[in-house]
């Protein structure tokens, strides 16, 4: 005869498994499937982005791309304006189909965040620079890797295609500004100068001559085919962050600033070309990431901190340098303004993960 304790446990044991078959039973007369543990994905699943701007008062924008998995560092349009590039700390180059919008493709080879793009004029070239010392030229329409340009000491903070097609100008954390042939991706000087991080490279309209803007808070023009400095511009008292030429070639803006916590402090300035002088700007205190010229030389977009600590644009007018529009855009810090070749739209990017565009 068996333990009491035993007989006692059989008999709990039954009472359960009674009890789990009426519900299994009510279950289903009442038509709700029995609950089952979650199979495992056969293939490995992405993860789902964090929405890091649940809540936050952001303006609607006219378009939003999907949200990346990572901040996104910069973005740029092919010249037909169909084709949008971006690119961040994912590693990856993501091609968009601007009027979808759409993946089209992605191009993968940097091994560190990825910070700046440039198409070349004709848009079969496209420019990336990155955190892994490195600037790629890639085949817009495959993808497929052209050239590895070695020969930064630190993290490729900038790129820019020269007006011909011909060069390409990369800034780093090195201090040093470097021109390459685009063709062969050989490297035919090297532009010594700065004292700090190279942050923003832009050539002028005609192509003679390249700005330079760095955290030694000045901005350098220098003479394209020769490799020496026009003129080094010493007016900031904050690091530059941006550097923009106006579509007319005439002027160039600048802009930059200090964005620590319960700071606002920043630098907005025009300049002429022709003659490096200051000449008269919107007035602007708050600190600045990003420039970009209305390609209709009509207007200047500029992105920064502001008092409510989201990242904001603001939208002068050239004419008389009054305020045309303004969007809370970001959450966190807008790494690139773009405009389309017909500046019908701006697009925004940041390291909130969000690709936002503005008509």
């Amino acid at each position: 005869m068996a333990p009491f304790f035993l007989m006692k446990y059989r008999r709990q044991k039954l009472i359960t498994l009674a009890g789990w078959a009426a519900l299994l039973l009510l279950s289903l007369a009442c038509g709700i499937p029995p609950e089952h543990p979650p199979r495992p994905h056969p293939f490995p699943l992405p993860p789902i982005p964090v929405d890091d701007n649940a809540g936050s008062p952001l303006s609607n924008a006219d378009r939003e791309f999907s949200p990346q998995f990572a901040p996104v560092q910069s973005a740029a349009f092919d010249p037909t304006g169909q084709w949008l590039a971006t690119a961040g700390d994912d590693r990856v180059i993501t091609l968009w189909n601007f009027r979808t919008p759409y993946i089209v493709r992605r191009f993968q080879g940097h091994s560190a965040a990825i910070v700046s793009l440039a198409f070349s004029p004709d848009g079969k070239t496209l420019a990336s620079g990155s955190r892994d010392k490195t600037v790629r030229l890639w085949d817009a329409a495959t993808g497929r890797l052209l050239q590895t340009l070695n020969g930064h000491s630190g993290e490729v903070r900038s790129v820019a295609y020269s007006p011909d097609g011909k060069v390409v100008a990369s800034g780093g954390s090195d201090h040093s500004v470097k021109l390459w042939d685009a063709e062969t991706g050989g490297n035919l000087r090297t532009l010594q100068g700065h004292t700090a991080t190279v942050n923003s490279v832009v050539f002028s309209v005609d192509g003679r001559t390249l700005a330079s803007a760095s955290d030694d808070r000045t901005i350098r023009l220098w003479d394209v085919q020769t490799g020496g400095i026009f003129q080094t511009l010493t007016s900031h008292t904050q690091p530059v962050s941006a550097v923009a030429f106006s579509p007319d070639g005439e002027r160039f803006a600048s802009g930059g600033g200090t964005a620590a916590p319960f700071v606002h402090h920043g630098e907005l300035k025009f300049w002429s070309l022709s003659t490096g002088g200051e000449v008269p700007a919107p007035a602007f205190h708050f600190s600045i990431s990003a420039l970009a010229f209305r390609p209709d030389n009509q207007a200047l977009a500029l992105a920064y901190l502001g008092e409510d600590r989201l990242w904001n644009i603001e939208i002068f007018g050239l004419r008389d340098g009054l305020p045309l529009r303004h969007y809370v855009a970001h959450r966190h810090r807008i790494t690139q303004l773009a405009y389309s070749p017909d500046g019908s739209w701006l697009v925004s990017v940041g390291a909130d993960k969000l690709v936002r565009a503005w008509h």
